[in-house]
């Protein structure tokens, strides 16, 4: 029902929060250029 829709909702909520804070960085660009250099 309504209850668990928001269950997931909130799951994938925290699990976005967290991969956006991951991906803020992404791409590493300071790897990169090393690994071009």
């Amino acid at each position: 029902g309504r209850k668990s829709l928001n269950e997931i909702k909130e799951v994938l909520e925290n699990m976005g929060l967290e991969l956006g804070m991951e991906l803020e960085n992404w791409p590493p660009q300071d790897s990169a250029d090393s690994l071009d250099s």
